[in-house]
């Protein structure tokens, strides 16, 4: 992207400080964000000439700009309320007839699209209503979102009409598309002449009655026209009668159930118009008949006459729009959609449009069916416009793809919004569910979002809980603690971000250990199925147990998930082992420092038969098997097997230490008593030789058959 300049505020220098920033060495540098439309820029050295080097400020400053508007409450209310519609719309969208160019739709389908609709425009009116509440009052937002309501209106009467018909008659709903969007004319100027005993002298009064009836406001229209017949003027109050009566009964498409009957009564109501327009016209323009003009010219729009629409409506800034959305009622009642392209054309000619405004080009492609030219002009306008917009053109097969391009319009558009909603670092949620959206392109860049995003792990006071454990189980619970990272996780899942998810899993793990909680960070190496991150965990407690004690070590294995503990699902071999060994020897532990010297016993041999135990820690169990030998010794704490077990397990030690492999087998116990290495490892286990040959002698004297029973011979 190239940027011709970038204003900082504050300044990274001012003015005079130039040429000490040039001469000093310093570069100007930037560097994009992968999360966002952000820009970092920051001063850098290109050369290293302290003799010249100024030392400043800016040096260490780094400035965070970005090229979107920073987002208001009331637009982030409303990209979370448009978001609510959009997730609903592309779920449901499955159940409709969607994605196919020139399909004729159902009306039940074109009624739903039509709801959809309606939904965004309730996001976009009560986003318009909160601006009205900001001070100072936004004018170009309140414009801009004004606009924005117009837009998807006219889409709506054009591509999803509320009657589901694309076929009809679209007459009245223009006309209703412009009295909703165009205010005309000012209700202030109608209670003003309200309170006039003679509104007609006032210079307001007959463009206002004009304006009402030209926009079928009837019901105003008949308040002054019926005014008119107190007039002074015989003539113009029985005038006034007949177009009172005219008005009441003039025929509108929506009353009648079939085009026939109505067409049939328009014919016989305009039949009625003429008549009173040629009596009109028999009227001499005498001296103070200054009203018969404006009755003819009222009387000349009913008629339908072009000529005489167009010469009112030029004054007004809805120019074209108003001569088009009045055509249908006055004009040609039988106007419908596939007319509209040629006749903006012949309207274009006499009332050009202005280019200049973003919105006037919008409506105009809209209105001739350049679905591409709106979209364009739609996204330089506003992109959340764009965006949505296509996601709804894009399944009612609106859309012309581009032959080889990678990403579809729709998909390009999404995924253009998703980015500027990163600008907000809050609605990276939001951002990330637009881009799933957007195919196998935009799950990946939603997966460079995801691994990026800060997991604030350990910010907040509290306890987590352990979470999934493998594929056949679910999320189970939330905490202070990971309730962010629980949160990404969802995301993943949901969208089948299986590798993302993982990362997240083992960068949350690695964090978890740093904050020294390893129980969650054991059950997010299991989420991720990192075996060796989870032998790295368990490595790290037993080497607590080590430098803590028994008490803390036992408490942070007790924090484990239960599911955790039993490690028999676990798919890695050495990984259940590893696990079944923590939880074993925490067993042990709890039992030896609650004074059970047999099941301690047992638990120690038991570990060593099931091959349980580490061979880095067969050093540590085998001089703690020596300390049970002799805590008591009216206690015998094994049987006669098991000191065999025990002493095949200390000849394996002391012959692999001779052969210069002891390390493998004592870096636990050397660990434990720090002083001495290797050789005061050995002699420990010298000590446990001794003590077992002792302990054996005297089984065999005393005839030891079971653990603690003496048979007496």
């Amino acid at each position: 992207m190239v940027v011709p300049n970038v204003c900082l505020t504050p300044s990274l220098l001012q003015a005079e400080e130039r040429g000490n920033f040039v001469e000093g060495g310093y570069n100007l540098s930037s560097t994009v964000s992968p999360r966002s439309n952000s820009l970092a820029l920051f001063a850098t050295l290109s050369q290293p000439d302290k003799s010249k080097r100024v030392e400043s400020s800016y040096a260490s400053h780094i400035f965070i700009s970005s090229w979107d508007r920073p987002l208001s409450d009331s637009r982030r209310k409303l990209i979370s309320d448009s978001f609510v519609t959009m997730t609903k719309f592309n779920k449901s969208k499955a159940e409709h007839r969607t994605g196919i160019l020139d399909e004729v739709f159902s009306e039940e389908d074109l009624i739903w699209f039509n709801g959809i609709v309606d939904e965004y425009m309730l996001a976009v009116k009560l986003h318009r209503d909160r601006l009205d509440d900001q001070d100072p009052w936004p004018e170009v937002a309140v414009a801009r979102s004004e606009n924005m309501y117009a837009i998807l209106g006219l889409f709506q009467a054009m591509h999803v009409p509320s009657n589901g018909s694309l076929s009809g008659l679209i007459g009245e709903e223009l006309l209703e598309w412009l009295n909703v969007n165009f205010v005309a004319p000012d209700s202030e100027e109608a209670i003003e002449l309200q309170k006039l005993n003679a509104p007609w002298d006032n210079d307001k009064f007959w463009n206002y009655l004009t304006r009402c009836i030209l926009r079928g406001l009837t019901r105003g229209a008949l308040i002054f026209v019926e005014r008119l017949q107190k007039h002074p003027s015989r003539l113009l109050w029985q005038s006034a009668e007949t177009l009172s009566i005219l008005l009441k009964s003039q025929p509108r498409s929506t009353k009648y159930s079939t085009e026939h009957d109505f067409f049939v009564a328009w014919r016989h109501w305009k039949n009625r118009v003429i008549a009173l327009k040629k009596q009109m016209e028999q009227v001499s323009d005498e001296e103070g008949r200054n009203w018969l003009p404006w009755m003819l010219e009222i009387v000349r729009i009913m008629e339908g006459d072009k000529s005489a629409i167009k010469r009112h409506c030029q004054y007004y800034t809805e120019g074209w729009k108003e001569v088009l959305c009045v055509w249908g009622v006055w004009v040609d009642v039988g106007l419908r959609r596939h007319h509209i392209e040629r006749l903006l054309i012949t309207i274009l000619e006499d009332m050009p449009l202005d280019t200049t405004l973003p919105e006037e080009n919008i409506f105009a492609a809209l209105f001739s069916g350049q679905i591409g030219e709106a979209v364009k002009r739609a996204n330089t306008f506003d992109i959340w416009l764009a965006a949505h917009l296509v996601d709804i053109m894009q399944p009612l097969g609106l859309l012309i793809e581009i032959e080889g391009a990678d990403l579809s319009i729709r998909e390009h558009f999404l995924l253009s919004y998703a980015e500027y909603l990163l600008a907000d670092p809050s609605l990276w949620r939001i951002a990330v569910l637009y881009m799933c959206e957007c195919g196998d392109e935009g799950k990946l860049r939603a997966d460079e979002v995801l691994s990026r995003i800060p997991l604030e792990l350990g910010q907040s006071k509290g306890k987590g809980k352990a979470i999934v454990q493998n594929d056949d189980m679910d999320t189970d619970g939330e905490s202070p603690l990971d309730k962010k990272v629980q949160e990404i996780l969802e995301i993943c899942k949901e969208h089948g971000r299986e590798s993302v998810r993982r990362e997240i899993c083992q960068i949350a793990a690695r964090t978890f250990i740093d904050l020294g909680h390893y129980y969650l960070a054991i059950s997010y190496y299991t989420s991720a199925e990192d075996w060796t991150g989870v032998g790295r965990v368990v490595d790290l407690m037993l080497a607590k147990s080590l430098s803590a004690g028994p008490k803390d070590f036992v408490a942070s294995v007790l924090e484990i998930a239960p599911t955790l503990q039993h490690p028999s699902s676990y798919s890695q071999l050495n990984t259940r082992r590893r696990l079944a060994f923590l939880v074993k020897y925490a067993e042990f532990c709890t039992r030896w420092s609650a004074g059970d010297i047999h099941d301690a016993a047992w638990d120690i041999v038991t570990m060593f038969r099931e091959e349980l135990v580490p061979k880095s820690w067969w050093g540590i169990l085998l001089k703690q098997a020596g300390e049970l030998l002799v805590h008591d010794p009216e206690v015998m704490p094994f049987d006669v097997s098991e000191v065999f077990e025990l002493l095949r397990r200390l000849e394996e030690v002391q012959t692999r230490a001779a052969q210069g492999s002891g390390l493998e087998y004592l870096s636990a116990l050397i660990l434990q008593i720090k002083e001495g290495g290797e050789q005061e490892a050995l002699r420990h286990l010298e000590s446990v030789r001794l003590a077992l040959a002792r302990y054996f002698a005297r089984c065999s004297v005393l005839a030891v058959g079971g653990r603690g029973q003496i048979i007496a011979e």
